[in-house]
């Protein structure tokens, strides 16, 4: 049994923010876990597996981080995937000058 169910899921991600990829699996005996970045190298520096390699985490994502990941629990009853598609949308920041600034009013309310 493995969860996420079916064989693909998608995730949505702003960059600086934090993804843990799950990969729950149950089976006799326990199942091997196996992680890699199917459109190229799963990089250690930027991620790291927790819970028995069950979560891939990723702190502080970046866009450099969207891709594919697989999940291949192994034991002697079989093999299961799961494909994990991570897009990682960049954030826009911008400073206005204090001269333009100064032109804008701010009001908030509660």
């Amino acid at each position: 049994m493995m969860r996420p169910t079916g064989s693909r899921s998608s995730y949505l991600v702003l960059s600086g923010q934090n993804l843990d990829l799950e990969c729950i699996v149950q089976g006799l005996p326990s199942p091997n876990i196996q992680w890699i970045r199917k459109d190229g190298v799963l990089s250690e520096s930027r991620t790291s597996k927790d819970s028995y390699d069950r979560v891939l985490r990723f702190k502080n994502i970046s866009e450099s981080d969207s891709g594919e990941y697989q999940c291949t629990a192994t034991n002697l009853q079989g093999i299961i995937t799961h494909t994990y598609s991570v897009t990682v949308e960049g954030t826009v920041c911008f400073t206005l000058p204090d001269h333009i600034l100064s032109r804008f009013r701010f009001r908030c309310g509660v």
